[in-house]
């Protein structure tokens, strides 16, 4: 995955974000997104289980039709998620969680180190363990003199 998309996915609303999340993972998950009036990351993060509104009564066409085409229904009635959309919710989850984590570690890092470009230290791999290692003396109390 481009992680200039996922990256960017943090500032999309509305459209931009069903697109994203249609390109990701499907249109069933946005239909399910869109009744719900969930049109950002941010908002998905908060309110995970999108699912859950599948075992209240509601008799709204609309909400009858995506049910359909999400669930299967037991014999007691009772609606159960297809688990191809529980897989795709999931890795779109973790995905935004994965990206969320780095820009904080980023975020951290840059106010750290503000002359110190992250992607500039992280395409050069012996000075990102040089720069840890002074990291790891520096939260020790330094070198040992003894």
């Amino acid at each position: 995955m481009d992680d200039t998309i996922t990256e960017n996915a943090f500032s999309l609303k509305n459209g931009d974000f069903y697109g994203f999340i249609h390109g990701l993972v499907g249109q069933q998950i946005v239909d399910i997104l869109k009744f719900q009036s969930i049109t950002s990351t941010q908002s998905l993060i908060r309110n995970p289980n999108i699912f859950e509104i599948f075992n209240k009564k509601c008799s709204e066409p609309s909400f009858l039709l995506i049910r359909e085409k999400s669930c299967l229904q037991l014999d007691d009635g009772q609606f159960i998620i297809k688990i191809g959309l529980m897989n795709n919710l999931n890795y779109l989850l973790d995905l935004l969680k994965q990206q969320q984590q780095k820009k904080i570690m980023e975020s951290i890092y840059i106010e750290a180190y503000p002359s110190l470009s992250f992607d500039f230290i992280n395409k050069h791999p012996l000075l990102k363990s040089l720069i840890l290692w002074f990291q790891q003396l520096g939260n020790n109390g330094g070198i040992n003199k003894d």
